[in-house]
């Protein structure tokens, strides 16, 4: 299967999800909470009130990530009545957003497609600025990429996939999506008729009715599997 062009995820695809700041940012929450609790109930009061104000942020409703972020976060902290300071912690987790650790067959990965002529741009959940300083910090600043925040809409609503598809001035089926989550990076991308390859680092085993082009456990499998169907 060749493709002229890669749309790509970023964070968990191309550079670490924030999982260990979050894990740090719940523990304190737990320990400064006046109600017996865990962190990881705080986590799964956070993702949920998170997850809500997430699926209602759209066109019009569209809130900026680091927004959601901290709306979801003061809920948590004012539901488990914890002493830390809402903006304090979020703080944290925008910070790493912006630094964040980048995949060691990240690099590698995007030098094969520069070799191979073949055009890529980044689609990411993330806000504009964040997203651009977390480019700048690996020296991928002349990559081109769209943010939800260019486009008023998260994945897997399809403005993300559209206007990648306008930049590369392409068909669907002549753009590979690739990324690390299925409810997001592939509801988005198969909905728009772009085939999808799931990065799919801890091996889960896939959802029934995934129709994935590649499942690899990380870039470089997945830079493998490219590199034999343009030999074929």
């Amino acid at each position: 299967m060749k493709f002229k062009a890669l749309t790509l995820d970023l964070y968990g695809t191309l550079v670490h999800e924030d999982d260990e700041v979050l894990k740090v940012i719940c523990d304190r929450a737990a320990k400064s909470a006046n109600v017996t609790c865990t962190a990881e109930e705080v986590g799964v009061y956070w993702w949920r009130a998170y997850a809500e104000l997430f699926l209602n942020s759209n066109g019009v409703s569209f809130k900026p990530q680091r927004e959601l972020a901290l709306l979801s976060l003061s809920d948590t902290l004012k539901h488990f009545h914890c002493d830390e300071d809402a903006v304090q912690l979020s703080r944290m987790q925008t910070d790493y957003w912006t630094t964040p650790e980048l995949f060691e067959e990240t690099k590698p990965f995007l030098q094969f497609l520069d070799e191979h002529g073949i055009r890529y741009i980044i689609l990411s959940n993330i806000d504009t600025e964040e997203m651009k300083q977390a480019l700048a910090h690996h020296g991928l600043d002349a990559v081109e990429a769209v943010s939800s925040e260019d486009v008023r809409a998260y994945k897997p609503h399809k403005e993300l996939f559209q206007e990648g598809l306008s930049r590369l001035g392409l068909h669907p089926d002549q753009v590979l999506h690739v990324g690390d989550s299925v409810t997001s990076d592939a509801k988005g991308a198969l909905d728009c008729g772009i085939p999808f390859a799931w990065i799919n680092r801890s091996g889960k085993p896939a959802p029934e009715g995934l129709s994935a082009a590649y499942n690899c456990r990380n870039l470089a499998e997945l830079q493998e599997k490219l590199l034999a169907a343009m030999s074929e």
